[in-house]
């Protein structure tokens, strides 16, 4: 099935930090961020060893520009979990061309309901859907101007 370039930044930005980055967890280098299967909600690795959940954003930008505002997913999914105080870690990963240049970390601590923005008129998303027509759905970006200065973690950068 063809990809939309965000998919592609998706899967790019997901392989790098499974290869780059241990656990901020349990922090053993023997365990492994494992991948969850696609449109698993809210979550795109998992540590083998302790289970810690982690969501992974790519963004296309320029090496030297800070990541400010970043493309999230569904609203009603995120919203459901912010209801119930739950918010998950995430991990960044700036993206040139098929390259990944730095991976950044937001702990799930740091975050704050205003950094989820952009919940309003529902936009459309090009998926599959059996009568043919692209579905609407609402949903999030992430603002991390919003976190204030010093709050996004670098893990790894290319040299």
């Amino acid at each position: 099935m063809p990809r939309t370039l965000n998919q592609k930044i998706g899967i790019i930005a997901e392989k790098a930090v499974r290869q780059h980055c241990k656990c901020p967890k349990c922090k053993k280098r023997s365990a492994r961020l494992k991948p969850l299967p696609n449109n698993f909600k809210c979550v795109d690795v998992v540590c083998d060893f302790c289970g810690y959940l982690a969501q992974v954003k790519g963004t296309r930008t320029n090496t030297h520009r800070e990541i400010t505002l970043v493309r999230a997913g569904g609203w009603k999914v995120l919203k459901e979990r912010l209801d119930a105080g739950i918010y998950f870690p995430v991990f960044i990963v700036k993206v040139q061309g098929e390259t990944p240049t730095g991976i950044y970390y937001v702990p799930a601590d740091f975050l704050r309901r205003e950094v989820f923005v952009g919940h309003g008129k529902p936009r459309v998303i090009k998926a599959e859907q059996p009568a043919g027509k692209p579905r609407k759905y609402s949903m999030f970006n992430y603002d991390f101007r919003k976190l204030g200065p010093h709050r996004m973690i670098e893990i790894w950068k290319r040299k």
